[in-house]
């Protein structure tokens, strides 16, 4: 199984931890879809760049941290 997913969602998340949102959006593809429990679901980079903008003022003081990551072939996530 290809590492590829996990090292691309451990470097979104670090790309979000330090509120790097353009490095977030440098790792997707046009077509993606992001869900952000209980916030949105996203279909496509422009909403995902959209959503990163207006998220960016609100991330300030964030004790957000990850205990696991799943991959499931091409999909993962952070819990």
């Amino acid at each position: 199984m290809s590492e590829e997913p996990r090292r691309v969602v451990e470097a979104l998340y670090a790309s979000f931890l330090a509120g790097d949102g353009a490095g977030m959006l440098r790792l997707m593809d046009d077509d993606v879809e992001v869900r952000f429990l209980g916030q949105a679901t996203l279909h496509g980079i422009d909403e995902v760049r959209d959503f990163v903008a207006f998220e960016a003022g609100l991330l300030t003081n964030l004790d957000f941290r990850i205990r696991k990551i799943l991959i499931d072939g091409e999909i993962g996530c952070a819990i």
